[in-house]
């Protein structure tokens, strides 16, 4: 029972996949417009962090910055080559 409680809920330490599969979570509602999706992540850290739940913070936080991260990555072809690819 004690192993099962520590699992559900909560990813190791080493878990790298749960904030890739918050983000596929948070990009459904990418329709809602980037800034709302962005909004609704901070707003999570905010409300997470309020109830002290620091390893979902943790990740929440892992999740904005691949958010971001992806974003950047979209804009730098652009901003580098200064014009749309062929």
């Amino acid at each position: 029972m004690r192993h099962s409680q520590a699992t559900i809920g909560s990813a190791g330490p080493n878990d790298s996949g749960r904030p890739t599969k918050m983000l596929a979570s948070y990009l459904c509602n990418m329709g809602r417009g980037r800034s709302t999706v962005r909004g609704m992540i901070v707003n999570d850290i905010n409300r997470f962090t309020e109830l002290g739940a620091e390893r979902y913070v943790s990740d929440l936080i892992r999740t904005l910055h691949l958010f971001d991260h992806a974003r950047l990555a979209a804009e730098v072809p652009r901003r580098s080559f200064g014009r749309a690819p062929d």
